[in-house]
């Protein structure tokens, strides 16, 4: 077997005790591992450095896991093994060669991380929260929609969290020993998370929603079949696995007299649901976007009351009026910003704008992607920050 570096991940690592686990991409379709596997359990394992030529040698017993068995354990797997190594030995220069790495096969998966490895995710059968049809899109820019979706099952959801999809009713093209024209399809299992950024009912008397919205940027197999529905996109049916995640609002911090918000273009999802149809008193958002995206910030100004006197709008990427996408004013969008009190910049966001806000017990929440989070998080050290992470 082979995959990406880390496609092998660590179950437990104890004195007494190693396990292992991976998941069975797609092969041949033969399953013979597997068969000889259900016949005797007993297997071993060379692992091989071919840069020093050292190997491990393990040998011991394999479980296979299926369907919800391997989901629990790996997120987003239907087939994986588990091996319980029972004894082991590392031989130093046991290759007769040593080797350069070379290019990466463009049919190895992302790696999949434990579920002990990231937050709780939902792994609830496609379906187990109902079907979703999709009822309308709404162009914001030219690579960012909304789309909104009815349920026909009671939805619940907190601010911050996200809807489950399985689109492999919809995109699934069956068995395929190779497909050069998209490798990344063929160990694809078309389960998408998105956030959910519009808010749920206000308060538990309310009737429970059967409507929700997604605000997503084109990237990607999925994202690119819902744009490319257009005029055909109403009736869509989806099915969904439910609602999940952690990037919420405690309630022992919901009165925090200070909070800042820190997202990166589309990453102001979360925080949409957050905000509601007000902005709240006490934040500070700071907020980054290409300006091909204006379309996204002045429709959230036109959708949350308030929010343009608590913006730190960060605006890259100046692009001619006519690409913006839709009917967006840029100078409107910026003044409306100042004229509420907020404040707009042509560069990008910088250490010097956020340590200003550092005060004990300001809760920090951040959503971007990695190259932006990570420096947030340098300048932020020693600040506690609570940050989603949507590289997918």
């Amino acid at each position: 077997r082979g995959g990406p570096p880390g496609f092998v991940r660590i179950l437990s690592n104890t004195a007494t005790e190693l396990t292992l686990v991976y998941p069975e991409y797609s092969g041949n379709n033969l399953y013979q591992t597997l068969g000889n596997y259900r016949l005797s359990p007993l297997a071993s394992l060379l692992i091989p450095d071919f840069i020093t030529g050292n190997a491990l040698y393990l040998t011991g017993r394999v479980d296979i896991l299926i369907g919800p068995a391997a989901s629990a354990v790996l997120p987003h797997t239907n087939l994986a093994i588990k091996f319980t190594s029972t004894s082991h030995r590392f031989i130093g220069a046991s290759l007769p060669f040593v080797a350069m790495p070379g290019e990466l096969s463009p049919y190895n998966p992302r790696v999949r991380l434990l579920a002990t490895e990231q937050a709780a995710v939902t792994t609830a059968q496609p379906g187990a929260a109902g079907t979703a049809t999709l009822l309308s899109q709404t162009s914001l820019s030219p690579s960012i929609s909304r789309f909104r979706f009815r349920v026909d099952k009671p939805a619940s959801w907190k601010p911050g969290q996200y809807v489950v999809f399985d689109f492999s009713d919809e995109l699934g093209m069956g068995y395929s020993h190779m497909r050069d024209d998209d490798p990344q399809s063929l160990n694809d299992d078309l389960v998408r998370t998105f956030t959910v950024s519009s808010s749920p009912p206000a308060a538990d008397s309310e009737p429970a929603a059967t409507e929700f919205e997604i605000t997503i940027r084109k990237v990607g197999r999925v994202t690119e079949y819902l744009f490319k529905r257009d005029g055909r996109k109403k009736g869509l049916e989806v099915p969904v696995s439910g609602f999940g995640g952690e990037f919420v609002v405690d309630a022992s911090e919901a009165e925090k007299e200070k909070k800042v918000y820190i997202a990166g273009g589309v990453g102001i999802t979360p925080f949409l649901a957050m905000m509601g149809s007000k902005f709240e008193k006490g934040v500070t958002l700071f907020w980054t976007v290409r300006e091909a995206d204006l379309g996204l910030v002045a429709d959230a100004l036109e959708k949350i009351e308030g929010l343009g006197s608590a913006l730190q709008l960060f605006v890259t990427g100046a692009r001619a009026e006519e690409e913006l996408g839709g009917n967006v004013d840029k100078k409107k969008v910026f003044g409306r910003i100042v004229e509420e009190g907020g404040q707009v910049w042509d560069r990008r966001i910088g250490k010097e704008d956020l340590v200003p806000e550092k005060a004990e017990g300001t809760k920090w929440m951040l959503c971007a992607g990695k190259p932006l989070r990570s420096k947030v998080l340098e300048w932020l050290a020693g600040e506690t920050v609570t940050f989603e992470d949507f590289d997918y």
